[in-house]
């Protein structure tokens, strides 16, 4: 049995036995009819077409198909072959949904099809200008063409925001701008993930100020135990029904740990792309979908979230309120793994001294899913750490593993999504060893794709994307003291996460880049001057983890020649005019597919080394 939405008219190959739907304009209804008896075969396959009185009625306006609904049956019902069902003493309309018989009934009555199919939305001009202007990502430019107008048209809004709840803060911690680096570090440990979130349109997330806290101007479906998109279409504004009296209620801005975007938003901050997170106070939402009076917390699911990456990376949040209910190493006395008892007597615990929130049945519900979570750490493939980001430690805390557990599905996770995840692996990886899985997979791809001139310079690209990585002060980073530094080339991956504040005393300068540095290497190296396109090569290795279109965001005292740097010039050029030389020359769509064949290269190479 499958229950699906609109999503099933396109994109999945299923040869269903029958069918019932929803009416809909013609052109939707053929694509859904499709997948019955798709393979042809000897069954007798049919479906239904229900329809409701409203979408019948004379000015019925649907948000999606307009009037097409209405019409489209009308036509069916004139075209359709009628019989007597004796045993219900009622009659059954047929239509048959065969592409030439369908043609050949259409045909007959004279009828004009184009009435009957989806209106189609009227998008703006797309201007070459627009697309220069999207291709510039750091910084985002001032005058930032909405994408959504483009996919959705200019009489629908497109779901812009994502918006996360989270019951590990609260509306007092988005209101104190100190709690800002707090809030910052839970995020950075618990990283919002896709399945917890839901999309909304910009003008939804900050149509008014009351709204925008609660999430109230989301109009749509969503349950606490799978969370989805609003629609799989856009929604129009007026379809907006919100009634709340609440003042402005801000939330928390995600935009990665040291992006200066990352904090606490009022609705008039909010931006087209943004990752919101909201308290699961703020309400909003039920276990049955959209309720916006609802002042009822949200269940927090971004542990469900993370489950499938815990063969990656495992965190499992110890919060203040879990803490104050529940001393847990008393909860897991009954364990009879002594490593356990170990881990958890590190954990320091509320006590009744605290001022902390009052025990509740949901805290211990949660302390319960907290046991289950700890105990999995037995199986972690390197010793947890313990992160007091709550505050004190005895409010609370995250016990990350940033290697994920033993035997657990390892699923994809794009090695720039996590900054540290793209210097650190489960084990060591040499320099030497990753660039050549990084030349190995562009070989294979320039090869596959048949490329020729372009392949060499790709080649080439990979062969000193992570010159920079040699720098003295990022491999003390990834060895941890100059006693276990490697000799040659050095280390590509750090078999260890950084401790906390690792990057300040290696004096490398924060948001540095290993691409700024490897670029500056490159400029130098005798193998450029080979190089079919000598430009082409410096910024694909520029680029590689989606950073410096066309700016880098860190200044190094050490390096005032790199690109990141005003001084930097190659062949008179400096890094700025050189994106926009080659922007000219390839074109922004063909110019970002060099990239991704680089970019992805180096994600493979890193996941074979993990599996290894």
């Amino acid at each position: 049995m499958v229950v699906a939405t609109q999503c099933l008219e396109v994109g999945v190959d299923l040869d269903l036995d029958g069918l019932v739907t929803e009416a809909a304009p013609l052109d939707a209804l053929r694509q859904r009819f499709g997948r019955l008896n798709r393979g042809g075969r000897s069954i007798p396959a049919a479906g239904a077409i229900l329809v409701t009185t409203e979408s019948l009625a004379q000015k019925a306006d649907d948000p999606v198909y307009g009037d097409r609904v209405r019409k489209t049956w009308d036509t069916l019902t004139e075209i359709s072959t009628t019989t007597r069902v004796q045993r219900q003493a009622a009659t059954e309309m047929s239509v048959d949904f065969g592409v030439d018989a369908l043609d050949q009934r259409l045909r007959a009555a004279d009828i004009d099809v184009s009435e009957l199919v989806t209106p189609r939305a009227r998008a703006p001009t797309l201007m070459p200008a627009y697309v220069d202007l999207w291709s510039q990502t750091s910084p985002p430019p001032a005058a930032d063409p909405e994408v959504g107008l483009f996919l959705h048209g200019t009489e629908r809004s497109a779901p812009e925001v994502s918006i996360v709840w989270r019951s590990d803060s609260t509306a007092a911690d988005l209101a104190d701008e100190r709690r800002a680096d707090q809030l910052a570090a839970i995020l950075e440990l618990v990283p919002p993930r896709n399945a917890e979130m839901i999309e909304a349109p910009i003008w939804a997330a900050a149509a008014r100020e009351a709204a925008f806290g609660a999430a109230a101007a989301c109009r749509g479906r969503w349950t606490a135990a799978r969370p989805a998109r609003l629609a799989d279409v856009a929604e129009r504004e007026d379809d907006l029904d919100v009634e709340l009296s609440e003042t402005d209620r801000k939330a928390f801005r995600w935009a990665g740990a040291d992006d200066p975007h990352t904090g606490p938003v009022s609705a008039g901050d909010v931006r087209s792309g943004d990752v919101l997170v909201v308290p699961a106070e703020y309400g909003g939402c039920d276990a049955y979908g959209w309720a916006p009076v609802s002042r009822a917390p949200v269940t927090d699911v971004a542990d469900e979230a993370a489950l499938p990456y815990r063969g990656r990376r495992y965190a499992v949040r110890v919060t203040p309120d879990v803490a104050h209910w529940d001393r847990l190493s008393a909860a897991l006395a009954g364990s009879d793994d002594p490593s356990l008892h170990d881990l958890l007597a590190a954990l320091p615990v509320a006590d009744a001294g605290v001022d902390a929130p009052a025990p509740t049945l949901e805290a211990g519900r949660a302390s319960r899913c907290v046991r289950a979570g700890l105990e999995a750490l037995r199986e972690a493939r390197t010793r947890p750490v313990f992160r007091y980001p709550y505050g004190l430690p005895r409010y609370g805390a995250i016990v990350v593993t940033r290697h994920g557990l033993q035997g657990a599905p390892r699923g994809y996770q794009p090695v720039t999504e996590d900054e540290e995840a793209s210097y650190t692996a489960s084990r060591p990886v040499s320099l030497e060893h990753h660039t050549a899985a990084v030349v190995a997979r562009v070989e294979g791809v320039a090869n596959t794709l048949g490329l020729t001139g372009l392949a060499d310079d790709l080649r080439l690209a990979a062969a000193l994307h992570d010159a920079g990585k040699a720098d003295e002060r990022f491999q003390l980073l990834l060895a941890g003291d100059w006693w276990n530094r490697p000799q040659g080339a050095g280390l590509a991956k750090s078999g260890r996460p950084s401790p906390r504040g690792a990057w300040d005393r290696v004096g490398l300068p924060r948001r540095w880049r290993h691409e700024a540095r490897s670029v500056r290497l490159a400029s130098t190296d005798p193998r450029l001057s080979a190089a079919h396109d000598p430009y082409l090569v410096l910024w694909l290795i520029g680029t590689h983890h989606g950073h410096g279109r066309p700016f880098f965001h860190f200044v190094d005292p050490l390096d005032d020649q790199g690109p990141q740097s005003l001084g930097y010039t190659f062949r008179g050029r400096d890094w700025a005019t050189l994106f926009d030389k080659l922007r000219r020359q390839y074109g922004a769509w063909r110019l970002a597919w060099l990239e991704a064949i680089l970019r992805l290269a180096d994600h493979r190479a890193s996941e074979d080394a993990e599996q290894a």
